[in-house]
């Protein structure tokens, strides 16, 4: 790694007030929910091989400011894996160093660092810019990964952090299968090319763009995940409960994440229940799973597979895969409805009683400057994505969900406590929390699934 390069990436993330999209992120997530069964992964074949890439997602790099004593690699790892939680660190001792230069009119692009273990492939670069960015635009870089002469991936970068007004940081990173489960090289030899920079100006009353294309040799990389420990656990765990499906086949634990690879059978959406799943880690709690696009495979029966991906577990703690059954649609309110809209008054010192969900115990608010910080306890459902499962509204209606996720407590199954970061918020607004509560939604506790035993 670059120590230098590291310190002063230091520096500048201290001053960095970039936040991530939320608008993009809580689009992806909404769309994944409401659809997961009708996804079909994105399909690139390797020549001869016929062995297919899912490029399932492109996330860029957040820095927060609140932490600013870490190697920036490590900053980037954090922002995919649920924020400022334990990074096991052979994925900082297993990047590769890379410092391959791609030069074109008014920038410079570094590679930095590359990743890859046969479930995911990372690529860190540095842009840097002979005039300042304009930070009111979007810069969005495609790069393609060609083998044999035939393009497998093509990432972008639709989101990245200014570190100074002549520099900005990316991390490109997709998730990786392959077409009916086969088994990705140990070495992955590829070129890897800089298409554009295109530059869009998305402002009020403005729609445009500039395109520059970069004309330089592709870069060769030669990347080895034979010294990264992969858990892979064949689950082969079907339930089937009033209706609900569901069939657990693989999971995958890599230092960056877990996949988790599931089919799932859908029923009248007016009469079935439905077979969900969370992951539970012993000393994290509850895992986040990472905002993607999703994807999946249909392998040799019929069965289309869908590819969930959570963020990587503790070192040492058991993983646990907990299934939940839970009301399907229609979710209207009344007679014909299976669920109710319930709403909740959401300030500090309150303890709300969420039915099936759990709890929510909000034992602290601090309005700061640029974030508010809540400290939260939960037990129950509700442990797992708290405001995805109940959305936090203020008095205009404005949505709020969490930028990050500090400071996880567990004090037993299902229970919990964290600070959650969110945007700047008005002390003097009235807030509440508002969730929709199926007719029954409880955990199976006896199909739960230990990932690590």
């Amino acid at each position: 790694m670059n120590n230098d390069f590291d310190k002063k990436l230091r520096e500048m993330a201290q001053q960095s007030k970039v936040k991530e999209s939320e608008e993009l992120r809580d689009k992806i997530k909404i769309t994944c929910d409401n659809l997961e069964h009708k996804r079909r992964g994105y399909k690139k074949y390797l020549s001869a091989a016929a062995v297919f890439i899912g490029a399932f997602v492109v996330i860029g790099v957040y820095l927060p400011t609140y932490a600013n004593d870490t190697p920036i690699v490590k900053k980037v790892i954090e922002f995919l894996n649920g924020k400022n939680n334990v990074v096991n660190e052979t994925y900082i001792e297993n990047s590769k160093e890379d410092k391959s230069v791609i030069k074109l009119d008014g920038y410079t692009i570094n590679i930095e660092n590359l990743y890859y273990d046969r479930n995911e492939l990372s690529i860190f670069y540095k842009v840097k810019s002979e005039k300042p960015f304009d930070k009111s635009k979007k810069y969005d870089i495609a790069m393609e990964l060609k083998k044999d002469d035939e393009i497998i991936l093509q990432l972008g970068s639709p989101t990245f952090e200014f570190l100074d007004d002549y520099t900005m940081m990316v991390m490109a990173t997709v998730t990786l299968t392959t077409e009916d489960s086969m088994e990705l090289p140990e070495i992955l030899n590829v070129k890897l090319s800089i298409r554009d920079i295109t530059i869009w100006d998305n402002t009020v009353g403005n729609y445009s763009f500039e395109m520059i294309e970069v004309n330089s040799d592709p870069i060769e990389i030669s990347l080895d995940s034979r010294e990264i420990e992969v858990l892979t656990k064949e689950l082969n765990k079907e339930i089937y409960i009033d209706g609900g499906y569901a069939k657990y086949i693989k999971s995958i634990i890599s230092p960056t994440r877990i996949n988790l690879e599931l089919s799932r059978m859908g029923g009248d959406p007016f009469t079935d229940y439905i077979i969900g799943e969370h992951i539970w880690d012993s000393k994290k709690g509850a895992l986040t799973e990472l905002f993607n696009l999703g994807g999946g495979y249909d392998n040799q029966g019929d069965e289309y597979v869908i590819v969930r991906t959570f963020e990587a577990p503790s070192e040492d703690g058991e993983v646990l895969l907990v299934p939940y059954i839970y009301t399907s649609g229609p979710y209207g309110i009344g007679g014909e409805g299976r669920a109710t809209l319930k709403e909740y008054k959401f300030k500090e010192g309150e303890t709300l009683d969420l039915g099936q969900y759990g709890t929510m115990e909000i034992e602290k608010i601090e309005y700061k400057e640029n974030e508010t910080i809540m400290t939260i306890k939960t037990t129950g459902i509700i442990c797992f994505e708290p405001f995805i499962n109940a959305q936090l509204y203020d008095q205009d209606n404005k949505w709020y969900m969490p930028t990050a996720v500090m400071n996880r407590e567990v004090y037993g199954f299902l229970d919990m406590k964290a600070d959650y970061v969110f945007e700047k918020m008005d002390s003097e607004k009235e807030y509440s929390l508002k969730l929709m509560e199926p007719s029954r939604i409880e955990v199976v506790e006896e199909e739960i699934i230990n990932l690590r035993n």
